[in-house]
């Protein structure tokens, strides 16, 4: 068994308290924990699906590495968590994609799941935008994109 103690002196007093915890169960559900998101992270980012996440402003939670790699080689754009997708770009075609996509995650943060087909750069894309829901409230949009060339 794996045991957290804790000293407490109790100042002008002569006693001391030592509070002793078996924390096995608890270090064996966080090995767990560990090992079950390691196996979440390999399964996003050894896929072809584009996935990422924004929050109620539209910035990046988080991505997968195929995202990551999509952006910096289209766009040629390092993208990071808290940062707005093609926020710098100042350029017509990033005003219009600014635009379009604000548009769908308004639609997925009002409670609907967006389903969307297009075809860019010769290849057909496939998006569903999910509202994400924690504590019956809206914090975000996930969207996965499958694409086809």
């Amino acid at each position: 068994a794996t045991v957290s103690a804790q000293r407490i002196v109790l100042s002008n007093r002569n006693h001391i308290i030592i509070i002793v915890r078996d924390i096995t169960e608890q270090r064996v559900a966080n090995k767990k924990l560990l090992v079950s998101q390691a196996n979440l992270n390999a399964t996003i980012n050894n896929t072809e699906i584009l996935i990422w996440s924004v929050d109620r402003q539209f910035r990046l939670i988080t991505y997968n590495i195929p995202f990551y790699e999509y952006m910096k080689k289209r766009y040629g754009i390092e993208i990071k968590p808290g940062s707005r997708i093609l926020g710098e770009m100042d350029s017509s075609e990033a005003h219009v994609l600014k635009s379009k996509w604000s548009e769908n995650y308004k639609r997925a943060l009002a409670g609907e799941m967006v389903i969307l087909e297009e075809n860019r750069f010769g290849i057909d894309f496939q998006y569903s935008l999910s509202p994400i829901i924690e504590n019956n409230q809206i914090i975000g949009v996930s969207i996965f994109v499958v694409y086809f060339i």
